[in-house]
């Protein structure tokens, strides 16, 4: 990677390495993407396998649309955007539960929510769906089969605290297929850097710190200031 892209976004050595990562998992796919081209484009096969080379050749082309498209998120998460706006944090919590619920059941993995109804963050609605939405999928993915994904909130100083716990059941084990593989690895990091700088940009942290196979997230957002209870007099 040219050391200039890391300098011009501002990226801390661990994110540069990360970038890094990034383009050395672009090399893959766009090599793969080259020769099913070239085979396609072979006068000598069939037109059943130009098919299957075209076919191919198109899923390589999304895997390298979807690595450019996660660059360019990690690089423009510390980008001015929208003005923040007071949002209910339970409203929010429970809107990324609900569109993840998919992904949950297809881990095997349950959510459960305790948030207090008057908690409102101060924070861009656009940035805290993303950075919340790369820490419960980082979370999922890491969590065991048949367990339980906690999220608890509660004030403190001026801030809302986001406990974020896996809690194992008797009946939980681990992933089948064991270890992950490098690009879940690569994945699994870029969504946890994103999360910590949206959550940074905004004001506010991450602190990971619980294990691997049970982690335990904590995140601190800036609430929102308390409605005034008077209203200007008019003149």
């Amino acid at each position: 990677m040219n050391p200039a892209i890391g300098q011009k976004a501002g990226l801390a050595p661990a994110d540069q390495e990360l970038v890094d990562d990034l383009f050395h998992a672009l090399s893959q796919p766009l090599t793969a993407l080259r020769c099913s081209l070239e085979l396609a484009l072979d006068p000598r096969r069939t037109a059943e396998q130009c098919r299957e080379g075209a076919a191919t050749a198109l899923e390589h082309s999304e895997q390298v649309a979807g690595l450019c498209i996660a660059l360019r998120a990690l690089l423009t998460t510390e980008e001015a955007g929208e003005p923040p706006q007071a949002l209910s944090a339970c409203e929010w919590l429970q809107e990324m539960i609900d569109d993840l619920q998919p992904m949950a059941e297809s881990l095997a993995v349950q959510f459960c929510l305790r948030c207090g109804a008057a908690t409102r963050l101060c924070f861009t609605p656009q940035r805290l769906r993303q950075g919340l939405l790369a820490l419960l999928e980082y979370v999922l993915n890491a969590s065991p089969e048949n367990s339980i994904v906690s999220l608890d909130v509660e004030e403190s100083d001026g801030y809302a605290n986001l406990h974020v716990r896996t809690a194992a059941r008797p009946t939980s084990r681990p992933r089948k297929g064991g270890s992950s593989s490098p690009r879940s690895d690569f994945e699994q990091r870029l969504r946890l850097a994103m999360a910590e700088r949206i959550f940074r940009a905004g004001g506010g942290s991450l602190w990971h710190i619980g294990g691997p196979d049970h982690p335990v997230f904590e995140v601190h957002l800036p609430l929102a200031p308390a409605p005034s209870l008077f209203r200007p007099i008019s003149r």
